[in-house]
């Protein structure tokens, strides 16, 4: 019986050291990183500050969501309102195509704007100006450097994926003074401050800027 005692005990160690083992569980994994809540797995919400935030099992009431739908349209009127500002020292240029951009997957329209000294392009895309199946007749460069352009349109459409476009005729009213047998407008930029004021219509409307370009 003595001798058999080291066997027990040795046994007896080894299953303490098996339940011990058992016991001590592995630590969570890491809560995921995250922006807001759609980057968090489905049950989960992102919680925290700034470069600390992490997705957290729960869920958002219905004021909570509200309040950051609120929150994310305001943020987003505010970096387009910011993109259309004019910046110190610099004015907008104003252009009218007549009758108008229609916006469709097949259309493609362009204005192009060199500065006459420092033979600076500047392109406006006019189907990232109108949303898709929208129209409109009068665009604007947000902000440009002062001083005199020639301007330019272009409007078309795509067919079988590739371009087939045309550089439009200044408006007949305008086209003794374009350049380029009618097609390149002379148009100068002036600061905001310098602008005449916008005249109305009867119906309290502004009253639309003279043809520039014509599509017809």
């Amino acid at each position: 019986m003595i001798a058999t005692r080291p066997l027990f005990a040795a046994l007896a160690l080894a299953a303490l050291g098996a339940c011990n083992t058992a016991a001590v569980e592995p630590p969570p994994p890491p809560a995921a990183k995250c922006s807001v809540d759609k980057d968090c797995a489905k049950g989960f919400i992102c919680e925290g500050e700034a470069d600390a935030r992490r997705c957290a099992k729960g869920e958002r009431s219905a004021a909570e969501i509200a309040a950051s739908q609120k929150k994310a349209l305001a943020e987003k009127q505010a970096k387009l309102a910011a993109a259309k500002a004019v910046k110190p020292g610099e004015g907008r240029l104003y252009v009218r195509l007549c009758p108008g951009y229609s916006n469709t997957i097949e259309s493609i329209g362009t204005v192009i704007a060199v500065h006459q000294e420092t033979k600076a392009r500047h392109i406006l895309n006019l189907g990232l100006e109108v949303p898709e199946g929208g129209w409109e007749t009068e665009f604007a460069y947000p902000s440009l450097p002062l001083g005199k352009y020639d301007v330019e349109a272009h409007y078309g459409i795509q067919v079988k994926g590739r371009p087939d476009t045309h550089q439009l005729l200044c408006d007949e009213k305008v086209r003794k003074d374009c350049k380029n047998e009618g097609k390149t407008r002379e148009i100068t930029v002036i600061l905001p401050t310098e602008e005449a004021p916008r005249e109305m219509e009867k119906d309290g409307t502004l009253k639309r800027r003279p043809c520039d370009f014509s599509a017809e």
